[in-house]
């Protein structure tokens, strides 16, 4: 898909961002809901094989909005496999991820 985009379109590289977010937080729910039995290490390592898979994400904004609605989707997914409440904060959650899953960084 990006291979004919200019790079300085935005809106293309937005709209992508958002369907990869709505895709991504379909994956998480389904996750979730098949693996609701299991320890939360377990669904956080799944969710991560099963729901990371962003090719083309290098041409992503990082610093846009779009992109911190995929982070806030991925860590609300995150606290609902460990079972935190909502208001857990995100630095507490990226500590969390960091240290059960020292090689990964999303």
């Amino acid at each position: 898909m990006f291979a004919a985009v200019n790079i300085l379109d935005s809106d293309v590289k937005n709209k992508d961002l958002q369907i990869r977010r709505g895709i991504t937080i379909g994956k998480l729910n389904a996750v979730l809901q098949e693996f609701y039995f299991a320890h939360p290490s377990t669904k956080c390592s799944t969710m991560h094989k099963y729901c990371t898979s962003f090719y083309g994400c290098e041409l992503w904004d990082l610093f846009c909005e779009d992109f911190s609605m995929l982070l806030t989707s991925w860590n609300i997914d995150v606290r609902k496999a460990w079972d935190l409440p909502r208001s857990t904060h995100r630095c507490f959650i990226t500590t969390v991820w960091r240290r059960a899953y020292k090689d990964i960084d999303l």
